[in-house]
């Protein structure tokens, strides 16, 4: 799969969502994602 996470929470699929500047990502999600 290709998903990855903001650093504020949601995940997003890599594949398909375009990178923004300012973007904060992380390819592990948090601690507290379900």
């Amino acid at each position: 799969d290709c998903w990855i996470w903001q650093e504020e929470g949601p995940r997003l699929r890599a594949c398909s969502t375009p990178i923004v500047e300012g973007m904060r990502l992380r390819t592990t999600p948090s601690e507290s994602w379900p």
